[in-house]
């Protein structure tokens, strides 16, 4: 038998989603360990074909149409074109990179962990890739840009934030509440526009979740469903700047923001799914 695992999807149209992870034995490790592609056509899934000799499983994909998506994780980018895959070289090949955004062909920014004096911070413009100055240098786990000067990025423990404003990188004011005697794992940001963010995550040993909205000002923190302690939240996606939804691996409800991305209002719980 064999293991699929996946980590990331991205849709640029309600008929169009590309996932994205790792397969490998059922026995043996490490498990999933080659690169894993499905596409969904609006009413079934696919699976895609992928580059033979690679190792390691795809953690991030962003997709800016049905025929151009980045994926990352294997040392190396690909690059989907609607049909194959096509490798792209990373500016530094000790960056471990972890998320990727795109928002148009030409532009697209990646962004994880350095193994050498880089910034872990790699972007596109065309078809290569060139390594990016930045005030903060400890590493950054996730990466959302609403337009080619607006990203956000948002690292772990501590819990970090920088913005991208299409000319540099700058480091930006969120603190944990709560978190000073713990780990915090802020596991993804998404924005539906410059001004319009999210950010989500879990503080260790109490796997109670956190989140914060961003506004264009200090990122502000969010109350959540008491219902939600010891449940700590993985992901966030935000259709609209006045709605997101989060999951989590440890909880079986579906998160919903339907206020202001920096209301400090209960969220309210959507149930379970």
């Amino acid at each position: 038998g064999q293991t699929r695992l996946f980590n990331a999807v991205s849709c640029p149209t309600s008929t169009t989603c590309i996932a994205v992870g790792g397969k490998g034995p059922t026995q043996g490790y490490p498990p999933a360990n080659a690169p894993l592609a499905e596409r969904w056509d609006g009413s079934s899934w696919t699976t895609l074909p992928v580059p033979s000799g690679l190792v390691g499983r795809w953690t991030s994909v962003s997709c800016v149409s049905a025929t151009h998506c980045v994926a990352l994780g294997t040392g190396k980018f690909e690059v989907w074109n609607g049909s194959t895959w096509s490798a792209q070289a990373q500016a530094d090949a000790s960056d471990s990179l972890s998320s990727v955004s795109c928002t148009a062909a030409d532009a697209c920014t990646a962004i994880g962990w350095t193994g050498g004096p880089s910034t872990g911070i790699e972007r596109r413009n065309g078809t290569v890739w060139t390594e990016q100055a930045a005030s903060e240098q400890e590493g950054f786990d996730s990466v959302s840009c609403a337009s080619s000067t607006a990203c956000q990025a948002i690292s772990e423990d501590p819990v970090q934030a920088m913005g991208w404003n299409g000319t540099a990188w700058t480091s930006e004011s969120i603190s944990v509440p709560g978190s000073d005697t713990g780990q915090n794992y802020s596991d993804q940001v998404d924005c539906a526009a410059a001004n319009a963010c999210e950010a989500v995550g879990t503080i260790d040993p109490s796997r109670n979740p956190f989140a914060f909205g961003y506004d264009g000002g200090p990122w502000q923190s969010q109350s959540l469903p008491s219902s939600l302690q010891n449940s700590g939240l993985d992901a966030v996606s935000c259709p609209s700047r006045s709605a997101c939804f989060a999951v989590g691996s440890d909880t079986t409800r579906l998160v919903e923001y339907s206020a202001s991305p920096t209301a400090t209002t209960s969220a309210p719980d959507a149930g379970d799914t």
